[in-house]
């Protein structure tokens, strides 16, 4: 009785302290064909740059050639107040060309933190897209 005791609890104790590890093999999915993000734009940027309390913005817009014929760029330098941004500053001008650059300057900026977000919208003539862009955070 005693060796089946024993036996008994020597079962009960290997199978409550064994591990069991596997692994699946699954198939690696090969990704699609990337996709265009924009319609009819090729690209946007947006760049700030500071120098002494002089922030010098610049927006970028690429369209696709044979499809834009308008691009509406509207800059917005922003200062973060706290936890949000806040625009500080807003341009706006209209391009009747596929590529479009604008570059704005603003004075007397206090210490603080900046950004440039852009937002354009880009028409093909029958049809539009709004597009926007961040630049890099920039320090007083």
């Amino acid at each position: 009785m005693k060796k089946l005791l024993s036996l008994l609890t020597m079962v009960v104790l290997t199978l409550c302290f064994s591990v069991s590890a596997f692994a699946l093999e699954e198939e690696t999915p090969v990704p699609d064909e990337p996709e265009e993000p924009y319609m009819y734009t090729q690209a946007i940027s947006s760049t700030l740059s500071i120098s002494g309390n002089t922030a010098t913005c610049v927006s970028q817009v690429i369209g696709k050639p044979g499809q834009v014929t308008l691009i509406t760029i509207t800059q917005y330098l922003q200062k973060r107040i706290g936890n949000s941004w806040t625009s500080i500053k807003t341009w706006s001008k209209t391009f009747s060309t596929t590529t479009a650059s604008f570059v704005n300057t603003e004075s007397g900026l206090g210490s603080g933190t900046y950004r440039v977000f852009t937002l354009a919208e880009v028409d093909s003539g029958s049809s539009y897209e709004f597009v926007t862009a961040y630049s890099t955070v920039r320090t007083i």
